[in-house]
């Protein structure tokens, strides 16, 4: 497993505008930290094979999922 401190500057935007900055990379899973931009309204996804987990660190916003 490979982790870092978080970059100042992002290594990707997400497709919808969401900096991505990637903490852990392994051959099971990684995670990054994203920063939504204040106001914006993304699109509900889908994901066939990945697993999303959400920790607020600053600010508010609602995320919502259909688990049926």
């Amino acid at each position: 497993m490979k982790t870092v401190i978080l970059p100042t500057q992002p290594d990707a935007k997400s497709p919808a505008g969401a900096d991505i900055r990637y903490l852990i990379d392994c051959k099971t899973g990684n995670m990054i930290h994203s920063t939504v931009p204040a106001h914006q309204i993304n699109r509900a996804t889908v994901h066939a094979t990945v697993h999303e987990f959400w920790y607020v660190l600053e600010g508010e916003g609602e995320i919502w999922r259909d688990d049926g």
